[in-house]
């Protein structure tokens, strides 16, 4: 499912972060632990 990001920008260094919410929910939706549905979504920043 669909999960914002959040950006941090600190001089030239940009972070990218699932926002925890949607982790948390869509973990509680698809009976999962959160930790998998973080992995996920930072695997996703990734490849893209």
């Amino acid at each position: 499912g669909p999960v914002r990001v959040k950006i941090c920008t600190f001089e030239n260094l940009q972070r990218l972060a699932p926002e925890y919410e949607d982790c948390a929910q869509l973990a509680r939706q698809k009976n999962v632990p959160i930790q998998s549905v973080y992995a996920a979504a930072r695997a996703t920043l990734r490849e893209e």
